[in-house]
């Protein structure tokens, strides 16, 4: 039960075996085992899965029969910021690389 939730909360974030051990710093052969059910995690690896995936350890244990909520997309900060920048006019885009060199320039004063 716990092979097919975990395969089923990767496919339905549409990642592969490889990016979700590489997400949690897992080898992917140890992750790829977990969704054959030939390995179990220990419980620190569970407590990454549960969090990574959005959902309860008892609903990914099988505890819990129905997963109320869809787990939350994994956003991709860069994409993200690549969105709020487009959103910026130039004068504010002019003032944001202002205070990146302020920051830089703190960054190094330190």
């Amino acid at each position: 039960m716990f092979d097919d939730r975990l395969k089923k909360l990767r496919q339905a974030r549409g990642l592969s075996q490889a990016q979700v051990a590489e997400d949690l710093g897992i080898p992917q052969k140890t992750y790829c085992n977990y969704e054959r059910n030939e390995r179990e995690p220990n419980s620190t690896v569970l407590i990454k899965l549960g969090t990574y995936f959005g959902v309860t350890l008892d609903y990914l244990l099988g505890y819990h029969c129905e997963n109320t909520k869809s787990p939350p997309p994994i956003i991709d900060e860069r994409e993200a910021l690549k969105e709020m920048l487009m959103t910026l006019d130039d004068e504010s885009l002019d003032d944001l690389e202002k205070f990146i060199d302020y920051l830089i320039w703190k960054e190094e004063q330190e």
